[in-house]
């Protein structure tokens, strides 16, 4: 993930022409099962990496959701902790 996960969305909206898309690939936290105990233990630790295991795709979308559309969204990696997202700017 990136430091600004809201900024990044920003951008990523600012830069594409409408029908544009953009492929994400990145771990995000499942809205349904939340974060597991030992993930929610090394959290701490793995945001002073540089990243964070507790952001919600979902969470983030549902703020940009009128400028930006879900094309495509599978696991790939890791019981669905990473995933393949395709997102479209909206006309």
């Amino acid at each position: 993930m990136v430091p600004s996960p809201d900024k990044s969305f920003q951008e990523m909206i600012r830069v594409l022409k409408p029908g544009g898309k953009v492929i994400i690939f990145d771990k995000f936290k499942s809205n349904e099962r939340g974060l597991s105990l030992p993930k929610r233990l090394i959290r701490p630790f793995v945001n002073v990496l540089g990243t964070d295991i507790g952001i919600s795709f979902e969470d983030l979308y549902h703020k940009y959701k009128d400028q930006i559309r879900v094309e495509y969204d599978t696991p790939v990696m890791m019981k669905g902790m990473y995933r393949k997202i395709v997102v479209t700017k909206r006309s």
